[in-house]
Order: C-alpha cells, then structure tokens, then sequence
C-alpha cells in the first residue's frame, strides 16, 4: 500500500506544480536541485549560486540511515530537476524513493573516477564500500564538476556561469586542502605517510573519518564500535578497554549524534581528551554556509588536538 501510494505521489505533485508554474505571476527558479544531506547541499550552492534553488532531506538531528520523509520532502523531489545523493548503501531509507524520481539522478558512489574505501573486514553494515566519500577533496570536485555539466545542458543559458562558479569553488577547495595540509602532522596530501611517522595518536568512536585520514597522512589507532546502529557485545567492550590499555590513544574523536553512554562504558576508566566532529556539517555557525568552511570545521579537532587545546 505504501508503495503504491509512493508511486501515485511523484507524477500527480509534478503534474500539479506545473499547473501551478503555468500561473501568471509564478516565476520558478532556473534549476531546482534536491540534495539529501548538508555537504552535497553546500556542494550544489557553490555551483548554481543565483541561478537555482537547493534543498536537503535529511535535516539535523537526523540521520540519513533511519529517518522519516515528510510531504515537504517529498514535495521538494517532486519538483527537482536533479537529485544529488550519496547512494544506496548510505540512504538507504531514501533508494527505492529516489529511483522513482523523474529529475536527474546523480549518484555519487557510481561517478567514474570517484575514490571509494572499503569499510573495516570487522564491519557489521552489510556492505563493503564506506560511504563518507564527501569527506575526500577529490571526491567533491569530481562530484562538483558532474553537477556543473549537468546544469549547464538542463540550463544552456547559465551555463558560462555555472563553469565559472565551478573554477571559483575548485580555488577554493585547493586553498583549504593547503591550509588543512599545514596544519596536520601528515605529509601533503599527494606522499605517503607511514603510521610510525604520524605523532597525533587517536581514536575515533565509528570509522567515520576514513577519506579524510587518508587525504592528510593520518590514521586512527582504532574505532569504538564497527556499527553505531547496534550495540557491541560484552566481549568488544573488553577488546575495546583492553586496547586503550595497551595503546593509549591521546585523543577521541567523536561524531554530535554518538552515544556518549556508551562510550562512557568504553573507556571503562580510562582518561581521554574528547573532540566531537560533525561529518555533515549540521554544526557550523550560522555564517559559514561554504564547503571550505564545512571541511575546515572538520579539520579544526584533530589540529586541536595535536596541538593539546581542550574540547
């Protein structure tokens, strides 16, 4: 039944708002794109500036995994001429929703020339490619630069503008990673670092933060929990307590929606300086609504402990 109702949703929302864009007096913005977490939001802002609109689905507070979709949502996927996501393996909620989409559907995890990680062999997720690709500078101008081609050929007469902003974000990007790169411990971002070389010793509360470890010759010691939708069982608890025993890791690095309980029980009574970084991006004041800022509020915490300053 829901299902159908899914079905009968898309054509009759799309079938009225053109009526209602045919209206004298309604004007639609050139382009409308549909952007299902924050980053990918920031990422579609950049490239269309004033010649469209852009919404996301999946709101603070809420996670892209398990969440509800409200008739505004809907609403939004309606009326979109592109859709930009992830993937199935990460909105998984969304895929059978999403594919029923008449807009232009730009799946992130399928673009050729994307860098995609496997997840840990440990991982309970049941699957095996890790998602957090947004999370890798190469992967956003790749992604970037799909999203411009595509908005140049649904808005031809945009489409000088469309490029400039493209070559405007990439200036920007490629600044950030040089800021981020000064920052950190690692080497830049094109050597190779080995983890003997690598002086800031942490942790992370779910592997989380794999592409951007990798892009800035970092690597955590281990994670808290292979899967933060179940907890670990009796046996992880004491393999977890034991290997902070053995590796005192200097800090932990948490995401805003972990179960802070848990890892209370984790540390058992184990001492850490604990920084709490958001991978979506819900948490940046007000002001800084550009990627650059979103992946240098990324940055920030493990700069911040490297450089001993408290949470």
């Amino acid at each position: 039944m829901r299902q159908a109702l899914t079905l009968f949703l898309f054509p009759v929302l799309r079938v009225g708002l053109l009526s209602l864009l045919c209206l004298p007096g309604l004007v639609r913005a050139d382009i409308s794109v549909a952007t299902t977490i924050r980053p990918l939001q920031l990422i579609a802002e950049a490239i269309l500036q004033d010649h469209g609109e852009v919404s996301v689905i999946v709101k603070a507070n809420q996670s892209p995994h398990q969440f509800s979709i409200s008739p505004s949502d809907r609403f939004a996927l309606a009326r979109a001429d592109i859709v930009l996501w992830v993937g199935p393996e990460f909105e998984n909620q969304l895929s059978s929703l999403l594919t029923q989409s008449e807009a232009s559907l730009l799946t992130a995890s399928e673009l050729e020339g994307m860098t995609l990680y496997e997840l840990s062999e440990e991982s309970h997720l049941g699957h095996s490619i890790d998602s957090h690709l947004w999370l890798d500078s190469g992967n956003v101008l790749r992604l970037a630069s799909e999203l411009t081609t595509l908005a140049a050929q649904l808005d031809s007469s945009n489409a000088t503008d469309y490029r400039n902003n493209l070559a405007s974000f990439k200036a920007s990007i490629d600044n950030t990673v040089m800021t981020i790169s000064e920052w950190l411990p690692g080497s830049p971002p094109s050597t190779e670092l080995s983890t003997s070389q690598n002086p800031m010793s942490f942790v992370v509360y779910h592997n989380a933060f794999q592409y951007f470890e990798k892009e800035f010759g970092l690597e955590h010691e281990f994670e808290l929990v292979r899967d933060p939708e179940n907890q670990p069982s009796i046996q992880e608890i004491i393999e977890t307590r034991n290997l902070f025993a053995s590796q005192r890791p200097e800090c932990l690095f948490v995401e805003p929606d972990a179960n802070m309980e848990l890892v209370s029980t984790l540390l058992g009574d184990y001492e850490i300086e604990t920084f709490v970084v958001d991978p979506l991006g819900y948490s940046l004041d007000n002001g800084a609504n550009d990627y650059a800022s979103f992946l240098q509020s990324v940055a920030l915490p493990f700069k911040n402990c490297l450089s001993g300053v408290q949470q």
